[in-house]
């Protein structure tokens, strides 16, 4: 059985797609009922991409802000 939260080191892995299949599934079954850990992990996958900028776009793309904090704020 989980935890109340899936920890860091778990999310890491899932953000970065290093985790274990068992320990993807039990995660998956966790996420589908848990907002906080939905939105760390979230959190976790945008700044692992961090923002893109497009020369030609300039400093269009999204504010550092956007991407840092995770989706509940």
């Amino acid at each position: 059985m989980m935890a109340n939260h899936l920890n860091y080191d778990l999310l890491s892995k899932l953000a970065e797609h290093r985790a274990s299949a068992l320990d993807e599934a039990r995660a998956e079954r966790h996420l589908e009922s848990c907002g906080r850990c939905r939105s760390e992990l979230e959190w976790l996958q945008r700044i692992r991409v961090g923002p893109r900028q497009d020369p030609e776009l300039g400093s269009s793309g999204p504010s550092r802000r956007d991407w840092l904090l995770p989706s509940s704020f």
